[in-house]
């Protein structure tokens, strides 16, 4: 199976972008028209309103959930990294919460939960684009790793005499 990167939706921080760029405009127009004796640094300090959108994008680049083989990883950080693996075949649980706005949106969030590991033991990925798909989609890799897992031999099931 090739592998499989999922990672939060872009489509707040795409909103943000649009919001911000029309905020701008509407500033430079005003300036232009209502405050032409202001001094033309004023019009820079809209550009702050960028990193609003710069933050929410940064954020977003900074989680995936990977999808390798009989495996499945969540990393975080941008620097740093955090990496949690877990193998597909004890993965029990996989739940998908979504808002009103979130299913309007078609995100939600994704809560993974293995085998043997409790509360603290899941994985949660936020504003996650078709959650339902992404969470059948580990659920079937599941089912097949732990079939395959227990048709495989175990060691020292070879001949016995």
């Amino acid at each position: 199976m090739p592998e499989r990167v999922f990672r939060p939706s872009l489509k707040f921080a795409l909103a943000w972008y649009v919001i911000v760029i029309v905020l701008c405009l509407a500033g430079v127009y005003a300036y232009r028209r209502f405050w032409p004796d202001q001094p033309e640094w004023v019009m820079a300090m809209p550009v702050v309103l960028f990193f609003i959108p710069l933050r929410m994008h940064l954020r977003r680049q900074a989680v995936k959930l990977v999808l390798r083989g009989d495996r499945l990883s969540w990393q975080s950080g941008l620097l740093g990294k955090n990496t949690r693996t877990m193998d597909l075949s004890k993965v029990q649980d996989v739940r998908v919460q979504q808002s009103a706005t979130q299913r309007m949106l078609g995100i939600g969030s994704l809560t993974i939960q293995t085998a043997g590991s409790g509360e603290g033991g899941s994985i949660t990925m936020d504003s996650l684009d078709s959650p339902h798909a992404v969470a059948d989609l580990i659920l079937d890799l599941s089912k097949r790793e732990e079939i395959e897992r227990r048709r495989a031999p175990g060691p020292g099931a070879g001949a016995q005499s």
